[in-house]
């Protein structure tokens, strides 16, 4: 048999093969360099452009915020509106419960009754007077208990006055109730 020597071309291949290995590697590592920097490039640029995202929430939250003040300081300046608007509508109606309550004292009061004070605090009345008799003092206590605007009526006091002024001194407390 013909002795052929292999060994060269095997030795030639072999170089080819690692030739070719080493190339394929250099390609690889080129375009994991060039994947990793395209990468790096794309998630910068998204990095930027969520920050320009996030400044720009930012500034709107900003304005939100000042609405926010805004509607809470009108809120409360209508809070006190409606508390002014109350107590003049209160002052407007006890105007007329004022006049009323004295066109109608004149109707309750005895004709053998003289009052001396009339004081109101908050909606109680504190009546003062001198009457004839005790059943002067009665009648104008039965008076004030059936009257549409007082109730819950209390003699506080009656004492026998002798001297300038004979008569029953009396104390009567009542409590007014506002109709409309």
């Amino acid at each position: 048999m013909a002795r052929i020597n292999l060994l060269p071309w095997r030795e030639r291949q072999r170089k080819e093969r690692t030739q070719a290995f080493v190339i394929a590697l250099g390609t690889a590592f080129m375009a994991a360099i060039a994947v990793t920097y395209s990468a790096h490039v794309l998630l910068r640029t998204q990095i930027g452009v969520q920050h320009v995202r996030n400044q720009r929430l930012r500034s709107e939250i900003g304005l939100l915020d000042a609405q926010v003040r805004e509607m809470s300081q009108i809120d409360t300046q209508r809070r006190q509106l409606m508390t002014r608007m109350r107590i003049i509508d209160s002052l407007s109606r006890s105007r007329l419960d004022v006049v009323r309550m004295f066109a109608e004292l004149v109707e309750l009061v005895p004709a053998d009754v003289h009052l001396t004070a009339v004081t109101q605090t908050a909606h109680r009345l504190h009546f003062e007077g001198i009457a004839r008799t005790p059943a002067g003092v009665s009648e104008f206590s039965h008076n004030i208990d059936s009257a549409r605007w007082l109730r819950k009526s209390s003699l506080a006091g009656v004492e026998r006055k002798t001297g300038p002024v004979h008569g029953t001194a009396f104390v009567i407390d009542a409590e007014q109730v506002s109709t409309p």
